[in-house]
């Protein structure tokens, strides 16, 4: 059961994806930083005066619910990073998630020894949904076998936390420095249905990966930490060396065309 739910949860996931260009990830960027850049100046106005260097808010302003996904189809090459667990291709229709109105987000900023700073990201949701239709041709590595599947499909999370921490310290040049980082994630509930889905040529029986895949998340997400902190401040500091930290403020992310994105980031 551990490496069938392991193997499912990723195709769960791997099915959500959407096929987007880095140009259309920056372009993305820069429209959702129009109405952050608004919340940071009234953060601005509401804190001015005090010290920033202990304070805590919600970093996002509020986001729709539900949040549609244009149609897609994404293929994933072999050659390629996620490639090496399972390739092919998926199209993806009428994908949309619910619950982000019950979402609680807060960016907490506190002092730290030798003038560095933590930084603590929450992120709660007692319920979110993502779900839609699609069709899938893929092939696990591992085993290897074909994978077909298709119609509807949902993925529910039920009390979502999520916590990252980052120790970093502002650098003469208008650039942070990270020294490390940690992300932390637990789910209550996992649910995953799809119409129907067949690893070579046999169907998931859904109610059983529901039953197992609670107990063996954690020890999933263990494993997926341990090699995933390290990773955020490597990538975290490669994305400083090329974007000053006044830009990101701003909402500019310019900075980033043309730059090969960190390893952790390419798929």
């Amino acid at each position: 059961m551990g490496i069938f739910a392991i193997t499912i949860f990723a195709l769960c996931l791997v099915s959500t994806t959407v096929a987007v260009t880095p140009e259309e990830i920056l372009q993305a960027a820069e429209a959702i930083s129009v109405d952050l850049l608004q919340h940071f100046k009234e953060l601005t106005a509401k804190y001015a005066g005090q010290d920033i260097l202990d304070v805590a808010f919600p970093i996002l302003p509020p986001l729709p619910d539900p949040v549609f996904f244009n149609d897609s189809t994404t293929v994933i090459p072999p050659d390629s990073n996620l490639g090496q667990i399972v390739y092919g291709t998926i199209d993806n229709r009428n994908t949309n998630i619910t619950g982000f109105s019950q979402l609680f987000n807060e960016l907490r900023i506190a002092p730290a020894p030798d003038n560095e700073f933590i930084l603590t990201l929450t992120i709660k949701s007692p319920y979110t949904r993502l779900a839609g239709e699609h069709d899938a041709n893929l092939t696990l590595v591992s085993i290897p076998a074909p994978v077909l599947s298709h119609g509807d499909f949902s993925l529910t999370l039920t009390n979502v936390f999520i916590q990252l921490n980052v120790t970093a310290k502002v650098l003469l040049k208008n650039s942070l420095l990270i020294r490390n980082a940690s992300l932390d994630l637990s789910i209550e509930n996992i649910h995953a249905y799809t119409t129907e889905t067949l690893i070579d040529g046999e169907a998931i029986n859904w109610d059983e990966f529901n039953e197992g895949i609670d107990e063996l998340f954690p020890q999933l997400w263990e494993k997926i930490k341990a090699n995933l902190d390290p990773a955020l401040v490597v990538a975290f500091n490669a994305i400083m060396k090329t974007c000053k930290l006044t830009d990101i403020i701003k909402g500019d992310f310019k900075c980033l065309e043309g730059e090969d994105p960190p390893e952790i980031l390419r798929f």
